[in-house]
């Protein structure tokens, strides 16, 4: 009977249970300065992401970036390739996709949660997020 008691209690206990929060780690600087006039940046120093569940998403100093991937003439409708709101899960993104490191549907989804944390409206993320994920690499 306490053995059952236990059981339920813990069960109900990780239904409940909330992740952790999800945050960027480190400092973004891309280089060198001026560089997204250029369309290239480089990632000057390690950056990351942890997710909600407490997964740790590195970006390595020297990953070579073009932006968010998007398209010019979507450009005045979502936004520009290194937008304060886009570059940050744009990296993380990138430097997964191009690696295979995790499933394409989960750093995807990261993609789709990073943005979120960057402060893009949940619509418009939606939106970024079903066409350049579906767009881009499913590797």
């Amino acid at each position: 009977m306490i053995t059952r008691r236990l059981v339920c209690w813990g069960v109900i206990a990780l239904t409940f249970a909330s992740p952790s929060l999800a945050a960027f780690v480190g400092e973004l600087k891309l280089v060198p300065v001026g560089c997204e006039a250029e369309g290239f940046c480089t990632v000057e120093k390690e950056f990351g992401y942890v997710d909600l569940w407490g997964l740790g998403w590195m970006a390595r100093a020297g990953l070579l970036t073009d932006g968010a991937s998007i398209p010019p003439w979507d450009r005045p409708f979502v936004g520009q390739p290194f937008e304060a709101a886009f570059i940050k899960a744009a990296i993380i993104h990138d430097h997964y996709c191009d690696r295979h490191v995790h499933p394409w549907r989960q750093t995807h989804r990261v993609f789709f949660d990073a943005l979120l944390e960057s402060g893009v409206r949940e619509a418009k993320q939606a939106s970024c997020t079903l066409r350049y994920s579906s767009a881009g690499q499913n590797g």
